[in-house]
Order: C-alpha cells, then sequence, then structure tokens
C-alpha cells in the first residue's frame, strides 16, 4: 500500500464536530439521559416506550474491503487484516448512534375542537415550570400560541388545583403559598404570539439568544425543559395562499423550488432539541375525522374504538414521537320515545353527567411500529384504552384538570 493511500485511509477515519456536539456525547456516555418525565405518569410511560431506539443495533455490518490494487495472496491478507480494526472503530459510533433514544416529541391531535388539546398543554408546561418540591421539572418553558388561546387565568387555576390536590395536605399549603408557588411559576414561561409563519420561524430562530441572555429573563439557571405550539398548524391555509401567490407571481418556477415553511419550522425545533435536550408538545387541527365512542355510566366503560385512518400521514406526525388523538366521550342523548315530562325530570341529571364527561387521549399508530407496540402495552399493562389502541383519560372542568 502507497503513502498515499494509506494517508487516505486515515483520513476517512476522522471525524470532524463542533466542540458543542463532543461536550454533549461525553455528557452522554458518562451521565445517560434518564427516563423522561413530563409528570403524568401515563404519559411518562407511553412516551418511554415510544422513545426507545425502534431497531437495535446487535449485528453490525461489516464492509467488505474493495478497490484493492492487485498484489499477492499475501499482500491481500495483510490487507484485509488492516482493514479488520479500522471496521470496529468505524461501527461502534453506529451502533451508539442507533442506541440513542428518540427525541420527546408529542403531538395531540383531534377532529373536533373543544377536544381538550390546550388544557392538556397548559397542564404540561405548569408541570415543568413547577418546582421538584411540588411534582415539577423546574425548568423554563417557551409557549408559542399561534392560536391565541393562552389564558394566564387559567394556567393559575390549573396550577392551583395541582397543587391543592396533589401537595395541599401532605405539605399544608396555605392559600397565600399556593398563590405565590403559581405566580412564581409563571415567571419561567415564556409566552410568545406569532402572526404568521415567518414570525414563527423568527422566535424560533431568536430562541437561543434570548435564552443564553441572562439580562432578559430570569431563567438564566433553569434548563430549557419544554418547547409548546398550540397549535402547530394555525398558518396551513395562510402559509398554503402565499405559496400559491407565489406560483402565480413566478409561474416558471417549480412548486419544488419554494422551500416548506413547514419542513423550516420542524428544522428549527429539531436544533432547539439538540441544543437543549428539551421536550416538544403541540397540537394539530387537521386530523383526519374518527369516531370514539364510550358509554358515560360510571367507572366502568365500554371499549375505545378509534376508526381507521387515512393512509397519508402530515409532516408533524412524522415528527412526533408519541401521537394522541383526543375526544370527548360521548354522552347518550334523550331516547326518541321520551316524553317531554321525563326529558324535564331527567335533564339536571342530564346536564350534570354532561359537566362530567370524560375526555380520552388515545396513541395513534403509525404503519412500521409493531415494535413500539409492544412494549406500549407492556407498560400501559391493564391501563386504560383498550386493544390497540391504549391511552388514559382525564377530566377538566372550572377548577382545573385532573388525569385518571
Amino acid at each position: 500500500m502507497s503513502a498515499e493511500q494509506y494517508g487516505r485511509r486515515l483520513l476517512e477515519e476522522v471525524q470532524e464536530e463542533g466542540l458543542e456536539q463532543l461536550l454533549a456525547e461525553i455528557r452522554q456516555r458518562s451521565c445517560p439521559q434518564s427516563k423522561p418525565r413530563i409528570g403524568i405518569p401515563q404519559l411518562d410511560n407511553l412516551l418511554q416506550a415510544f422513545r426507545l431506539p425502534s431497531q437495535p443495533a446487535d449485528h453490525p455490518s461489516w464492509t467488505s474491503a474493495t478497490g484493492h490494487s492487485p498484489g499477492t495472496e499475501n499482500e491481500a491478507e495483510h490487507h484485509d487484516d488492516q482493514e479488520a480494526e479500522p471496521s470496529h472503530r468505524h461501527e461502534a459510533p453506529s451502533r451508539q448512534h442507533n442506541a440513542t433514544r428518540k427525541p420527546a416529541v408529542i403531538e395531540l391531535t383531534s377532529s373536533r375542537s373543544a377536544s381538550g388539546k390546550t388544557t392538556l398543554l397548559l397542564y404540561i408546561s405548569a408541570l415543568a415550570a413547577l418546582p421538584r418540591v411540588n411534582g415539577g421539572n423546574e425548568s423554563a418553558v417557551i409557549y408559542i400560541d399561534n392560536d391565541s388561546r393562552f389564558s394566564a387565568i387559567r394556567l393559575v387555576q390549573i396550577i392551583k388545583h395541582h397543587l391543592e390536590t396533589h401537595h395541599g395536605t401532605s405539605t399544608n399549603l396555605t392559600s397565600e403559598s399556593i398563590r405565590q408557588i403559581a405566580h412564581e411559576a409563571l415567571n419561567h414561561i415564556y409566552i410568545f404570539r406569532p402572526q404568521s409563519s415567518t414570525q414563527l420561524l423568527s422566535i424560533l430562530e431568536s430562541s437561543p439568544s434570548f435564552l443564553l441572555d441572562k439580562t432578559r429573563h430570569s431563567s438564566i439557571y433553569r434548563p430549557l425543559g419544554l418547547v409548546v405550539l398550540d397549535s402547530a398548524t394555525a398558518f396551513y391555509w395562510q402559509d398554503r395562499f402565499d405559496r400559491t401567490m407565489a406560483q402565480l407571481d413566478t409561474p416558471s418556477v417549480a412548486a419544488r423550488d419554494h422551500p416548506s415553511k413547514t419542513a423550516d419550522i420542524i428544522a428549527r425545533l429539531k436544533a432547539l432539541q439538540t441544543r437543549f435536550e428539551c421536550a416538544v408538545a403541540f397540537s394539530t387541527n387537521n386530523a383526519p375525522s374518527r369516531t370514539i365512542t364510550q358509554t358515560h355510566t360510571g367507572p366502568e366503560t365500554t371499549p375505545l374504538t378509534p376508526a381507521p385512518q387515512g393512509p397519508s400521514l402530515s409532516p408533524w406526525t412524522m415528527y412526533a414521537t408519541l401521537t394522541l388523538s383526543l375526544t370527548r366521550a360521548q354522552v347518550p342523548q334523550f331516547a326518541p320515545q321520551m316524553s317531554l315530562e321525563e326529558c324535564l325530570r331527567d335533564a339536571e341529571k342530564r346536564l350534570e353527567a354532561v359537566r362530567n364527561a370524560r375526555f380520552i387521549a388515545t396513541v395513534e399508530w403509525r404503519p412500521g411500529q409493531s415494535l413500539e407496540r409492544d412494549r406500549v402495552m407492556i407498560a400501559m399493562g391493564a391501563g386504560e384504552g383498550s386493544g390497540n389502541h391504549p391511552g388514559f383519560a382525564f377530566k377538566i372542568d372550572g377548577s382545573g384538570i385532573d388525569i385518571e
């Protein structure tokens, strides 16, 4: 082997990376990430099952040495021996890369409005911002309110309800201390309200400089724990109109030459996750129609049977590690044969049943997720949901949200 060939082989083994990536890999090896914790046990179990690698790399593929210069058999054997050792070095990073957990990305979708998506996102944000002693993650939260549905008053109600139901009796929290904890948590939730995808991209691009500037916020000593988009598809029709108008203005330019803003937004979110190792939760509104029936007769419920989905998947669903479909449990209507007097007599009971109606979150499967399906079934055990669509239930009222 000539010196030039040997140098070329050595150069191929050199991997170039930045200091930030190197430090992240060192931390990953010395302190492997623990089980992801959103703060909702049912959601944590689901996310843990989906974040594990889909294909364990127990059998690395060995690359054969090709393109040798002609020589004697002994030279070929010597060359193969030299190739064997670098193969180990090439495959080790590959095995580690395949063993890396998937990012924590949660999609909340529904076919109808008023299905509990925003309230559940507010609850997840509250758990991320609350102190650890109060069951939170004590981190900073970026909440991007694309639909202008964020309510600070509602968030305070959710935080107070969580503290009263989970920590009020055990720690003897007073009303004043609960109010102070709730307001302190609000100081670490940063709300952005873009009016277009362009503004959303600008917010995501400037987020690192904002988070690392201690003069602009009070969360400099907290990690970025969560990024929320409510909803991720808010600007779909606006972007579609802009793309159509751009094609009319420049008909010679093909549609593929116009970059997708959705792809750019997802790329920015991935960059944030790579840099800050945070979770991402978002809602979508363009889910296919589906029917989930459940008889509201008490703790015993009928199986959840979502209708089959269409074959196409949106970029947001492909980006998500875990997709949950939210729906409100249906309350049986008045029977057609009931008289007006009977309806009036049962009206109060029926209104009470509507007020106490449960919301159901079920897992949306994608093609090729058989391994994740087995893990979820094991993780959930005999939990809520049934059949091939496990999940969990929760209630929403004026005071807050309760996970069952």
